[in-house]
Order: structure tokens, then C-alpha cells, then sequence
């Protein structure tokens, strides 16, 4: 372990220097290409083409563009399509054990390296997560709003003075004045005003009703959680339609407040035949219990019934019909318990 942290500490000291060391290294990398270059300019024999330094130029800036993984994968080889399982159940301490330090510690920082990774996409995946709830709950906030506005638009239609000229569009041609009086034309007009009106607000006025309707079951819908239950729902949805049907109509509090009532009064039921299922088994775990710890059954009924069975039954089915077809024998069993 100690030689693998010296490793460690030597990459550290030799990667603080890496501006350094780079230059160095790109430097002597240099020099003896400008001196061969120098010197192949001034003997004339060659001089390297335009289009070759283009090309070459070229596939560095390719090889450089490679990601960091795809390097590291292709100095590993050409990686398999599928892993091998065998191969991967066979690492475990003593093959890590066994590698040389370098690589060891190499396979420790490419795991933390891996690890960094998940954890970053983690959290980016969380922070997407909570943006799409924030811009959910901001939508439905919007959606709330809009259906609060629309549905405040039916009360501006229920202006008096707009509701009483609205009813000078059903009076009859016989209640009207003489046409060829002012009171006549003026009745006409009063009249022909309110239809167009009547026209123009109506499917104004039916929207209105609609949304105060969804605002106002929204809002019930919030104050009552259970109502987000698809089941629950269907089932006051269902309630509310027969009664709508039989001619008999229901509040939505009312099916709901039935509906819950319905449900508590049902799980109750449910309870209390699982208490009575239990306490009937426990009784029949007790009473075989007593049969097979009373020394005078056990003399009474044979020790092949309880070990072999009996018709194809074991256990207490098994004892209950031998008993059954040994009516002497079940008396003698009952008499020793007490029983007549």
C-alpha cells in the first residue's frame, strides 16, 4: 500500500509541472525538425508540398478531436461486443491484489474518475427532474388562473340593466307597438339590439359557466386528495351519472362524502373478517396443539397416523379421519379431554 501512495505522490509532483514539462517536450520535439528543415531548404533536395501539410495538419487536429475515452478504449484494444460473465464472476480481491501497483493505482483513479461522472450526471438528472416539476406546477398554475378569469367573465353578463334589455328579445310581433309609430320602430330596434346581443354573448357566457364549473372542481379537487385516486373518482363519477340518469341529481360533495362513507364501512368489513380468519386459525393451531401434546391421545391413536398418514392426508387432516372412521377410539379421546 505504501508503494502505491509513493506512486501516487510521484504522479502528483510530476503533473504540477505539466506547463512546464510541456514546453520542454515541444521544444525538443521542435529543434531537430527546423534544423532538418533548415538544412533540406538550403540543399534543395526536398521540400514538403502545401497539400501534404494540409492533410497532415488535418488528421491531428482529427486524432486531437477524439474523446478521452475513445483513446483510453483504443489502447486497450478492440473492446468485445458482449462481456464475458465467467471472466467478470472471477475478479475478486486476490486478482486486484495481484496486479502491479500501477495499475492499480491507475484503476483507483479511473474509478473515482467514473464515479465523479455518475455523480455529475446524477445531479444534472435531479436538477431536470425539478425543472420539469417547477414548470408542471407553474403551467397548472397558469391553467388555474385563466379558468379563474373566464369564469369572473359570467358575472359582467349579469349586469341588471344588460339582463333587462335582454328580455326584449322574446316578446312577440302581436305585443309590439304599431310599426309605422315611433314607439313601434323604437320597440323593433330594442328588440332586434337585444338578439344580436343575445348572439354575441352566448357562447361567451357558455364558456364562462364552463370554466367556473373546472375552477370550482379544481378547488374541490384540492381540498379533498382523495379525489386524485383514478378508482375513487370513477366511482363518484359513476354514482353522480346513475343518479343523473334515475332523475335524481347529486351534488359532488354528496356522491363524495357517500362514496367515502361506502369504502370506510367496506374496509371495516374487511378487517374484521381478516381478525375473525386469524383468530379461527389461531384457535385450530391451539387445539392441535393440545391433541398432539396430550399423552393419552398420543397412547390412544397410533404413532404411523401422525408419521405416515392416513388416506392420503397427514397432519391433522390425517388424525381427524382416522378418528372419524374409529368412532371407539375418537369417544376414548374425547372422554380423556373431558368432553362428552
Amino acid at each position: 500500500m505504501d508503494q502505491e501512495n509513493q506512486v501516487e505522490e510521484t504522479e502528483n509532483i510530476a503533473e504540477q509541472p505539466e506547463e512546464v514539462a510541456a514546453e520542454q517536450s515541444v521544444a525538443q520535439d521542435a529543434a531537430p525538425a527546423e534544423e532538418k528543415s533548415v538544412s533540406e531548404h538550403r540543399e534543395g533536395d526536398f521540400v514538403e508540398p502545401q497539400q501534404a501539410r494540409q492533410e497532415r495538419a488535418a488528421e491531428s487536429k482529427t486524432e486531437s478531436g477524439t474523446s478521452r475515452f475513445d483513446r483510453l478504449a483504443d489502447a486497450l484494444g478492440d473492446l468485445p461486443d458482449e462481456p464475458n460473465d465467467r471472466l467478470l464472476e472471477g475478479i475478486d480481491e486476490k486478482t486486484i491484489e495481484k496486479l502491479p501497483v500501477e495499475a492499480k493505482v491507475m484503476m483507483r483513479h479511473m474509478l473515482a474518475d467514473r464515479l465523479r461522472e455518475m455523480e455529475r450526471n446524477k445531479r444534472a438528472q435531479e436538477a431536470a427532474a425539478q425543472s420539469y416539476k417547477d414548470k408542471e406546477k407553474e403551467l397548472h398554475a397558469e391553467a388555474r388562473r385563466v379558468i379563474e378569469s373566464r369564469a369572473k367573465m359570467a358575472e359582467v353578463f349579469r349586469n341588471k340593466e344588460l339582463q333587462d334589455l335582454l328580455k326584449n328579445k322574446d316578446i312577440p310581433e302581436s305585443s309590439l307597438p304599431d310599426p309605422f309609430t315611433p314607439e313601434g320602430i323604437q320597440a323593433r330596434i330594442d328588440r332586434a339590439t337585444a338578439q344580436g346581443l343575445q348572439r354575441f354573448i352566448e357562447p361567451i357566457t357558455k364558456s364562462a359557466k364552463q370554466a367556473q364549473a373546472e375552477a370550482s372542481y379544481n378547488q374541490f379537487v384540492a381540498d379533498h386528495p382523495n379525489m386524485m385516486d383514478k378508482n375513487f373518482k370513477s366511482q363518484v363519477v359513476s354514482l353522480i351519472r346513475q343518479r343523473k340518469e334515475a332523475g335524481v341529481p347529486m351534488a359532488l360533495k354528496d356522491a363524495h362524502d357517500l362514496i367515502e362513507h361506502q369504502n370506510m364501512v367496506k374496509e371495516a368489513q374487511v378487517k374484521r373478517q381478516k381478525e375473525r380468519a386469524r383468530r379461527a386459525e389461531s384457535a385450530r393451531k391451539i387445539s392441535r396443539t393440545s391433541v398432539s401434546s396430550d399423552p393419552d391421545n398420543g397412547s390412544l391413536i397410533p404413532d404411523w397416523v401422525s408419521k405416515k398418514g392416513y388416506k392420503g392426508r397427514r397432519g391433522a387432516a390425517a388424525t381427524y379421519l382416522f378418528l372419524k372412521d374409529n368412532p371407539k377410539i375418537h369417544a376414548q379421546v374425547k372422554k380423556s379431554q373431558g368432553r362428552t
